[in-house]
């Protein structure tokens, strides 16, 4: 299911359970599905992120996307506006 924000361009994928397909196939391949979606957005030089963060499924994701430099970058910004790790923890960055 595709949805987004036309103002921005902003298209999210919500990858969705075919009807009549078991619960059990579908999540067995919910990994092959996002790789894929996730390559054409590579291929475009897209990004899986958004205003909010990415949770804690894509969270490891999002370096296929981000050099090291952002990737460090959003750790430093992360460390200093909660060093406590009290603001959603584990669903951007790992600290």
């Amino acid at each position: 299911m595709a949805f987004g924000h036309v103002g921005d361009g902003n298209i999210h994928f919500n990858l969705t359970r075919p009807d009549g397909a078991k619960t059990s196939a579908y999540l067995a391949r919910w990994q092959e599905f996002n790789d894929i979606v996730h390559g054409i957005v590579r291929e475009f030089n897209g990004s899986i992120s958004a205003e909010h963060g990415v949770g804690r499924l894509k969270r490891d994701e999002i370096t296929h996307y981000k050099s090291p430099v952002e990737i460090e970058l959003m750790h430093t910004i992360k460390r200093a506006l909660d060093p406590d790790n009290i603001m959603n923890p584990g669903k951007v960055v790992s600290v």
